[in-house]
């Protein structure tokens, strides 16, 4: 038999004190027995014989709401003869239920199948359908530190984001793009895979293509524009130093020498 909240301030009310004994411990049974609904299947012979007594089922539902009027009973008669204890539920679960919550969801199911309106319970209780504004702010400092997407999705397929780019549609930019997204060190984000899409659907496919290859033989995580093919292919040049300049004005010493007698004889000829 399951756990249950029991109220002891039961014993200082009139109504409950005023019910003969015997039909006392009754209505303590019938909150043990019933189930987790507050749904019980009226069966009196055990409790009789166990008890030595002669409960009657019409006396003991009088007793417990004679002094209630209206839609203020403890207990109402449902479906296949079943009693229903209306303020079972917000005694033991509060006057919320949430049917995120799988007992809750089991609570609610059970009032439905047995066509019990929801107004007839004391104090009134309120069915929500979506998890509840605290726990979301349980769960807020953690999505700040993990890439998730509203609570816990799957990711995309890349698939799936390619078809808002019809212009990247071709196998090959998938294959590459796939490929490109396993080579980075970084998992990439839905939301970055769709960024990343955005900035290559300026380009042309095959402008695209090249871009993503040169990302990954690069070893880069983004993306960026093609280097000119002449950076791409030409080495690297080191700057110059003042010696390296120091040596390009070096004149060889053969030509000097040519110089210096070439200037001599133009010289000795206009002497002459």
């Amino acid at each position: 038999m399951p756990k249950r909240f029991h109220d002891t301030n039961i014993w200082h009310e009139d109504w409950f004190i005023a019910l003969p004994r015997d039909y006392r411990d009754f209505w303590l049974y019938i909150k043990d027995d019933c189930d987790h609904a507050g749904i019980w299947r009226p069966k009196i012979t055990l409790f009789n014989k166990l008890n030595d007594c002669t409960i009657i089922l019409s006396k003991a539902i009088d007793f417990f709401n004679q002094d209630k009027k209206g839609d203020g009973k403890r207990i109402i008669v449902i479906k296949g003869e079943r009693w229903f204890l209306t303020g079972f539920i917000p005694f033991q679960y509060g006057t919320i239920l949430n049917t995120q919550n799988r007992l809750h969801f089991s609570i609610y199911k059970l009032l439905l199948e047995n066509e019990i309106d929801l107004t007839s319970i004391r104090p009134q209780i309120e069915v929500i359908h979506r998890a509840k504004d605290k726990d979301k702010d349980k769960d807020k400092d953690k999505d700040k530190d993990k890439d998730k997407e509203l609570l816990k999705e799957k990711d995309k397929t890349v698939g799936d984001i390619i078809n808002e780019f019809p212009h990247l549609k071709d196998k090959s930019f998938v294959d590459i793009f796939n490929s490109y997204l396993k080579n980075r060190k970084k998992k990439a984000t839905d939301h970055a895979k769709e960024l990343i899409l955005k900035d290559l659907h300026k380009y042309s496919k095959e402008t695209a293509i090249a871009i993503l290859e040169q990302s990954i033989k690069q070893g880069w995580i983004g993306i960026f524009p093609l280097k000119k093919e002449n950076l791409i292919n030409s080495p690297k040049t080191k700057p110059q130093t003042r010696q390296s300049h120091e040596k390009e004005r070096t004149v060889d010493p053969n030509v000097a020498a040519l110089i210096h007698k070439t200037v001599i004889d133009m010289k000795t000829k206009n002497d002459g």
